[in-house]
């Protein structure tokens, strides 16, 4: 998993940080999540619920000294769904010329849906 050391701004109670690579999506629906990573080799990281990697959220670059960007929308069905970022290629794993990460980042937002009920004239 990709470790996020520090916690960003957080609004509400329906994202929250279980461990510095973990996150629970308290409330069932549609999450926006974006993840920003610097490698310095070719790499790939996909976003998992559970130990389920979501296979359109794969993100890959061909290295070295690129930045990693993925934006893409999951839904969950159940309460408290753990979500993670893994590192999927094992070969190169994200990181800096030292082993420790240069930079990541994920924003994670739940989206609101609207319902419009059809009105009879």
């Amino acid at each position: 998993h990709m470790s996020f050391s520090q916690d960003g701004p957080i609004g509400g109670s329906s994202i929250s940080r279980i461990s510095d690579s973990q996150f629970n999506f308290a409330t069932p629906g549609a999450y926006e999540i974006s993840v920003q990573a610097s490698a310095d080799a070719a790499a790939q990281f996909t976003a998992s619920i559970g130990s389920e990697l979501i296979s359109y959220t794969t993100v890959t670059t061909n290295g070295p000294d690129n930045q990693i960007i993925g934006t893409y929308t999951i839904s969950t069905t159940a309460p408290n769904t753990e979500f993670f970022i893994k590192n999927t290629d094992p070969v190169n794993p994200i990181r800096g010329g030292t082993g420790a990460p240069r930079s990541v980042f994920t924003t994670s937002t739940r989206l609101s849906v609207k319902l419009l009920t059809p009105y009879n004239v």
